[in-house]
């Protein structure tokens, strides 16, 4: 370092980037809530399969299933719903994403599609690292991350349950998560059909 000046090495413009990219990501989610926060995206609803699309979301984690030896069911039968696909797809992929990254190695992930009347549940359960008693009321919490080092560690910032919980509310929906330390967790979403 000469006059506070760190000489540009290849290491540190890709940790430069990297720190961009987080922020940039984290920026893009802040907007995302603030759009649904304020009703300023129309939902683009249509009717389509959620068991279907489900199966057709899982495949793009087939990569990292793989390299974990996961084993991931998705249960449930042919249910169609009204809603906004895309967000609904950003919600399901987040929920998967998290399930795989925290859980083990030889773990287990299953993903239930449910009639409930007029309503759809659709909860993903794993036998991970699970959340700690005291960070549950909070991580649907803007910018919250429950395991600081181990949120780094996996890239989080904080944001994705956050928008999560903004489109559900959206679509007139709820989000339940029971969770306990070292056993796992399971979030539940229900939507109006």
């Amino acid at each position: 370092m000469i006059d506070g000046i760190w000489e540009p090495t290849k290491e540190r413009l890709e940790s430069l980037n990297e720190e961009i990219l987080r922020l940039t990501r984290m920026l893009s989610g802040l907007d995302k809530i603030a759009e649904i926060e304020n009703n300023d995206i129309g939902l683009n609803r249509t009717y389509f399969d959620i068991f279907e699309f489900t199966n057709k979301l899982v495949l793009n984690f087939e990569f990292y299933i793989r390299e974990k030896n996961i084993t991931l069911n998705v249960e449930g039968s042919s249910l169609r719903i009204y809603a906004d696909k895309d967000k609904i797809g950003q919600v399901i992929i987040n929920l998967i994403s998290n399930a795989i990254k925290y859980t083990n190695i030889n773990g287990e992930i299953s993903i239930s599609i449910l009639d409930k009347g007029n309503e759809v549940e659709f909860s993903i359960t794993d036998n991970g690292a699970g959340i700690e008693k005291e960070d549950l009321p909070y991580i649907f919490e803007r910018l919250y991350r429950a395991d600081k080092s181990r949120s780094g560690n996996t890239g989080g910032n904080g944001m994705g349950l956050a928008v999560v919980k903004a489109i559900v509310d959206g679509h007139n929906g709820k989000i339940t998560v029971k969770s306990e330390s070292e056993f796992g967790s399971k979030f539940t979403v229900t939507l109006p059909k």
